[in-house]
């Protein structure tokens, strides 16, 4: 049995619990053992599970959620190392997704101790720009912790070979095998794509009036999705969106996604330093039906970030026939250039504004770019990520029959 581990199954963490989450799930499905561990922390109290573990299966995916032990603030479960000390017999190998959790660096060196071979997948955690977020604290970890957990580990993972190389120099051991697996799109937001395929007249303004014969929208909607946080650099793309009402004064920006560490105040603050408050919508959390029908409102996708280990949102977007800019640090930047499926800029406002104002401007480059990010897309699906990912388990973990 192959156990994977993430700390949280938040909907509003973020892509990490959601992206462990299907690509077990996939694994399951293709018949393959595995058990999806996680705990009952979460960055919204309210959505937490509790203090009593439990389990729950889906689609043939055993999920086993364990407490955190007292004091919570240490973020440690005594169970979840008893589950793996009285199971070890039968665990070939674990996968941890995500770094910088107690509860998970536990559970790697007691791994260690015990025998298993571990595969560890940072997604992103260990770049430059993420560790720079509060970076002395990680350092600090890093030393005491995590630098042996990596160092142990059989394997590391990544979702593309941009973020293996993204991976800060000191947090770069040469032991472990390093690898590139991508993340893909869920079964239940494919479904959303289900139908025949809009027509070539309507593709650019998918969601809208898309038969419009208007050259370019009057009230251009643009927005993106993701957490409230600085790396991804929401108060460019409202820079870039106030430099873009010089040309459509009543276009809107809106953001979709959770506050999981309290900054939302901050960038309201540099909403209404800019003027931009009538023009700027806050979403909060959307699950996937209503992320879904926002997407498909955009006329163009927008992501600012500083760096993104991969992506997922963009894909949605995509996938949906929704024309993206994206910034040069997004890891698959480079492969979205080199198939024509966004536009790519430098992660600054204009040059975001400039991206955008293609688009709107140029209907034949939103067309081909909307068709060209759709085929793009097709080729993130999680059968054939779990088909890969299990003939590297063959080398990963030799003990293991597959």
């Amino acid at each position: 049995m192959i156990v994977h581990f993430v700390s949280n199954q938040s909907e509003t963490a973020g892509g990490v619990p959601r992206s462990s989450r299907e690509l077990a799930r996939a694994l399951a499905v293709s018949g393959e053992d595995v058990e999806l561990w996680t705990t009952d922390f979460s960055f919204v109290p309210e959505l937490e599970a509790g203090s009593e573990a439990g389990s729950s299966s889906d689609r043939g995916l055993v999920t086993k959620s364990f407490a955190l032990s007292s004091p919570r603030a240490l973020l440690r479960s005594r169970g979840l190392l008893a589950e793996l000390r009285r199971r070890r017999s039968e665990i070939q190998g674990l996968h941890v997704h995500g770094v910088w959790f107690p509860a998970g660096s536990q559970l790697m060196k007691e791994a260690r101790r015990l025998g298993i071979p571990y595969v560890i997948r940072p997604a992103g955690m260990l770049a430059g720009e993420a560790l720079r977020l509060h970076g002395l604290k990680k350092r600090w970890y890093w030393r005491l912790f995590e630098k042996h957990n990596v160092e142990g580990a059989a394997a590391l993972q990544y979702s593309c070979d941009r973020e293996m190389e993204s991976d800060d120099s000191a947090c770069r051991p040469k032991g472990p095998e390093r690898f590139s697996l991508p993340n893909g799109l869920s079964p239940e937001f494919l479904a959303h794509l289900e139908g025949p395929p809009p027509s070539e007249s309507e593709v650019l303004f998918e969601g809208r009036d898309r038969k419009s014969a208007a050259p370019f929208p009057l009230a251009p909607r643009i927005g993106t999705v993701g957490r409230i946080d600085p790396m991804k650099r929401f108060d460019r793309l409202v820079d870039a969106a106030r430099l873009l009402r010089a040309d459509w004064p009543s276009l809107s920006l809106e953001i979709a996604g959770a506050d999981t560490e309290g900054h939302t105040d901050e960038l309201v603050r540099g909403i209404d330093a800019s003027r931009m408050a009538s023009h700027v919508r806050l979403l909060g959390h959307l699950d996937l039906p209503q992320k879904v029908g926002f997407l498909r409102g955009l006329d163009v996708f927008v992501c600012s970030s500083d760096f993104e280990s991969f992506g997922i949102a963009i894909l949605e977007a995509l996938a949906l026939g929704i024309p993206a800019v994206v910034t040069s640090g997004v890891a698959i930047s480079a492969e979205l250039d080199r198939c024509q499926a966004a536009i790519v800029v430098d992660p600054e406002p204009k040059a975001i504004a400039d991206g955008v104002h293609r688009i709107l401007r140029d209907r034949d480059l939103g067309r081909a770019i909307s068709r060209n990010g759709r085929a793009f897309s097709k080729k993130f699906r999680w059968r054939e990520i779990a088909g890969r990912l299990r003939e590297r388990y063959e080398t990963i973990f030799p003990m293991r029959k597959f």
